[in-house]
């Protein structure tokens, strides 16, 4: 209820007022723009049922159908990293945002936050400062090498993604 209140009354009433959301001072993640804090307000799970609704490409085709198709034509490996305490990023969210890149090899690996002797991350501390040495090496590993994270050895648990395309070696 709390987190309902705060997505969908607080964000956009704030984003409309000051023209920006000041998380940052509310202790809620870093200041966020007026138009992601809008979109975060009235996104659901499917972007497809909420993002762009009615509109259509010049060449008529549904702008959520064409958005949905270039995802499709992305051709890069994706590294998706879920925290074990998101209550946004959960294995069933992450998973159908994976499935929208088929023609990328796709990697998901979970995190629980007791592996990095932590009771809590959620889902906006992975970038925070305080996470700087424990969780910031795993995705500039990534960018560094296109290899998945593979420490800590014991906090991390590979999903791997449907992804014929990279089974085939054809990603």
């Amino acid at each position: 209820r709390a987190m309902f209140l705060r997505w969908h009354v607080a964000m956009p009433l704030l984003a409309r007022v000051l023209g920006y959301v000041p998380a940052k001072r509310l202790g809620w993640m870093e200041d966020t723009p007026k138009g992601v804090a809008l979109d975060w307000a009235h996104m659901g799970p499917r972007f497809e049922g909420t993002v762009r609704r009615g509109r259509e490409t010049l060449e008529g085709e549904p702008e959520a159908e064409m958005l949905a198709r270039r995802f499709g034509q992305v051709r890069a490996p994706i590294l998706a990293l879920g925290i074990e305490d998101d209550p946004f990023g959960t294995v069933p969210a992450l998973d159908r945002l994976l499935d929208y890149y088929t023609g990328s090899e796709r990697h998901h690996l979970r995190l629980a936050p007791a592996a990095i002797g932590q009771a809590e991350i959620g889902h906006f501390a992975f970038f925070h400062e305080r996470f700087r040495e424990a969780l910031w090496p795993l995705a500039l590993d990534w960018l560094r090498t296109g290899e998945p994270p593979t420490r800590p050895l014991d906090a991390l648990k590979h999903r791997p993604a449907d992804n014929p395309r990279a089974a085939r070696g054809t990603a």
